[in-house]
């Protein structure tokens, strides 16, 4: 008995291997740099003691954020793809197909995507980190335009102050 039952586990085993759909991981590494608070930063309070690992921690939710992951899901039409197709929750479904999972004692962070087809594992991987970072270089545009502006304010304050003090004088 007991050796007929090693051959059934043994024989429905192989049959299983043989019938499972394959299931692909990309992975990409990204460093993530703490960027320098500005005192340009019009607004906004300046921290000179912030804590390292909290943004880290908050980068690593940002590239799972729903905002990132419907971008990916849009720039890929993954609403077509077999795999998300009957999700009614698209956005979930392809957030659990990705591990970020950061790098011990680094800045570095591993992003990894699981998916019956190794290119689209690759795409998703891909498009999740290019997004992540236009995401970051836009926000970063706009807190330049701000700025920027706020300096021209304070230029043009202090010019009419200027003129006021010489008309004074004069």
């Amino acid at each position: 008995y007991v050796f007929t039952a090693f051959i059934s586990v043994f024989a429905l085993s192989i049959i299983y291997l043989v019938k499972a759909t394959p299931i692909y991981e990309s992975s990409t590494v990204l460093q993530i740099n703490k960027e320098a608070t500005s005192i340009m930063d019009a607004g906004s309070p300046i921290v000179f003691n912030s804590n390292d690992q909290e943004y880290l921690q908050t980068q690593y939710k940002n590239l799972l954020s729903r905002s990132i992951i419907a971008s990916v899901v849009e720039d890929l039409s993954l609403g077509k793809d077999p795999v998300f197709a009957d999700s009614h929750n698209i956005i979930g479904a392809v957030r659990n197909t990705i591990a970020v999972a950061p790098i011990r004692l680094s800045r570095l962070v591993e992003i990894s995507v699981e998916h019956p087809s190794a290119l689209k594992a690759t795409q998703i991987a891909n498009k999740l980190l290019d997004n992540f970072l236009a995401r970051n270089l836009d926000q970063k545009r706009l807190r330049a335009m701000n700025s920027y502006e706020w300096l021209q304010n304070e230029v043009e304050a202090l010019q009419s102050e200027v003129k006021i003090s010489r008309r004074a004088v004069h």
